[in-house]
């Protein structure tokens, strides 16, 4: 995944991808062209990460992609985008104890019938989300 800004890129995930020439010029490639990105972003410069949590402009990206214990909490953590990330072992409503989405992202490293159990969650709890291996890119503007 790639996170721009202006005209930088900082690629948050697999390192495998950044380094294997075929996928990358597949995937990431085409969209750091469309946004004329063209450099990479330096750490913390413009772009504030804390764990799993990334932020520009008063929005929050938070990125899933280990298995987390959710317990409930008083004040949930706000995020406009949760990405659920390689499959991990994760029940939606355990989540929603913790955090509150705007909307939930299952990118395409997550299997079909995963993803399938986790929208039946989604819609029995009116979470918005998105498949990226059933509906394509995902764009998410921070301006």
């Amino acid at each position: 995944m790639d996170v721009i800004c202006k005209k930088q890129y900082k690629c948050i995930g697999d390192n495998k991808v950044e380094n294997d020439e075929k996928t990358l010029t597949y995937l990431l490639t085409p969209s750091r062209i469309s946004f004329r990105a063209n450099q990479t972003q330096e750490e913390n410069k413009s772009f504030s990460i804390y764990k799993h949590i990334y932020g520009k402009h008063n929005k929050r990206l938070m990125v899933l992609d280990s298995a987390v214990c959710f317990k409930p909490i008083g004040d949930k953590i706000d995020v406009d985008v949760l990405v659920i990330s390689k499959n991990i072992r994760v029940s939606i409503n355990e989540l929603v104890c913790s955090i509150k989405p705007k909307l939930i992202v299952f990118d395409a490293s997550n299997s079909l019938w995963k993803i399938s159990k986790w929208k039946k969650e989604c819609e029995a709890l009116n979470l918005r989300f998105f498949s990226i291996k059933e509906q394509g890119a995902f764009v998410m503007n921070l301006q």
